[in-house]
């Protein structure tokens, strides 16, 4: 879809939109439609809801890169081989932090009843990532830049400071989670609530969702060029993610209050939720070689996602006649990511997408919501969480055809039936991709690095219009 058509589309939603609001979770709310709205004696006649806003985002992490030290100037590690990774116990090597910043451009048309369109955008105003030194490493102990003043022997530049280290920057169309996960620029979507309790106090708020988000205005990075802060890079990566979710929630803590006091224009005063989704990525014709080849040539997609969200609105005030509300959100956010090829944290200093390791995340949220006219919300919020620590550089070497339960090089296999070698494993052997870029290896056990101690702190503040 064309961005100007896109852009059309949301005005002319704004233009067409009558109204209403509605009282449940944040996180189960839908946009309903052809509907009656009861409250008390009162009804009204509710035909269309729209909601529309804008959101800004700010995501801020910093954490180490540590390294396995099979081979270390200066430094060696007990029992590390090759045989026996686990105790190739990673050492220091590097520090690095990432500033995101994120804007939304939210919708959410009602169709009939409880089912609801989604159609969002989002744009990267910024995405930086510096590196340095770690504490305690110097040129003469750094295996990523070790200064001897031959430039095959640097992985990337780093320095005393951020400012003299290697600086990356991304801006454009497309999206980026808490934890740094790129995801598509335009989302298209349904929700539907399969049960509501504010239309029967004895049921849940059962809400199912699909959301679909594209690369379609996404440039596709590419790392010909360096994404320096002069010349930023795009945000794509040419694949779509498909999003399932489910999310319930209930109203509940009346204090006997509902049904006793006839002025008592207000429902319960708890609303705890909770909330799964599955992301599955499907990479476009568009993404790059490393996600659309065949499994067989070492093609892999980006990481799966699945996320658990769990908490409780506490609704303090609430006027249902005159559309007020004020919430305060305490929760948590949870992200499990599989393993899988991405633009990683050092995608942009070694120029090449990585497979990078599972890992786990964990956030605590707490939020306002206000709610000060019937056609006007505001949202804000922060929360600060804590990333596994898990190999940014974990590709397998290759795949065992001969089954001798090792992967060797076509030229030194003495097998009949040769191995294959991934060609994005980083092991210096003829066509792969440190050999064409002659730079050091890793990918082999004993070079790999993790990202560790990653925390992450982010806030977001939003303005909803509620037509």
């Amino acid at each position: 879809m064309p961005k100007r058509l896109c852009l059309h589309f949301l005005l002319i939603l704004v233009l067409v939109a009558l109204g209403s609001v509605a009282s449940a979770a944040e996180i189960t709310d839908v946009a309903d439609a052809a509907d009656t709205i009861i409250i008390g004696d009162t009804e009204r006649p509710d035909p269309f809801d729209l909601y529309m806003g804008v959101a800004f985002r700010m995501h801020l992490s910093n954490g180490k890169i540590t390294r396995e030290p099979l081979v270390r100037q200066g430094l060696s590690s007990d029992g590390c081989e090759e045989g026996n990774s686990r105790d190739c116990l990673p050492v220091d090597e590097a520090e690095w932090e990432r500033g995101v910043n994120v804007l939304d451009i939210k919708s959410q048309i009602g169709i009939f009843h409880d089912l609801a369109a989604v159609l969002n955008f989002h744009y990267v105003l910024g995405d930086t990532t510096a590196l340095k030194y770690a504490k305690g490493v110097t040129p003469d102990t750094s295996s990523i830049d070790p200064k001897t003043g031959d430039a095959n022997d640097s992985l990337f530049v780093l320095g005393e400071t951020f400012d003299d280290g290697f600086r990356s920057k991304h801006t454009g169309w497309g999206n980026i989670d808490e934890f740094g996960y790129r995801t598509g620029g335009m989302d298209f979507g349904l929700k539907w609530a399969a049960l509501s309790d504010e239309r029967d106090e004895s049921k849940p708020m059962w809400q199912l969702s699909f959301i679909w988000s594209n690369p379609w205005l996404a440039d596709a990075f590419s790392f010909s060029k360096r994404a320096s802060e002069d010349k930023p890079g795009s945000v794509g990566d040419g694949v779509h993610y498909l999003t399932f979710g489910t999310a319930l929630s209930k109203r509940i803590g009346n204090f006997g209050l509902i049904g006793i006091d006839p002025n008592e224009n207000r429902r319960g005063y708890i609303d705890p939720y909770m909330e799964f989704t599955y992301t599955l990525p499907v990479p476009s014709a568009q993404a790059p070689k490393a996600l659309t080849r065949s499994y067989e040539d070492f093609g892999r997609k980006p990481p799966h996602r699945a996320e658990l969200n769990a908490g409780m609105e506490i609704v303090a005030v609430e006027d249902l006649k005159n559309s007020r509300k004020v919430a305060i959100d305490l929760g948590i956010r949870t992200a499990f990511y599989s393993e899988g090829r991405s633009y990683g944290l050092l995608s942009d200093a070694l120029g090449e997408m990585t497979y990078v390791e599972q890992a786990f995340g964990v956030r605590g949220l707490l939020g306002l919501y206000i709610q000060a006219a019937e056609f006007l919300r505001f949202q804000a919020g922060l929360s600060f969480g804590y990333m596994n620590e898990h190999f940014v550089t974990y590709e397998e070497v290759g795949s065992d055809e001969n089954g001798d339960n090792q992967v060797l090089p076509p030229d030194s296999d003495l097998n009949t039936e040769k191995d294959v070698i991934n060609p994005y494993f980083c092991h210096n052997s003829s066509g792969d991709v440190c050999s064409e870029k002659n730079l050091p290896s890793y990918d082999q056990v004993g070079f790999r690095f993790k990202d560790e101690q990653h925390v992450v702190f982010s806030w977001f503040a939003s303005l909803i219009f509620t037509f």
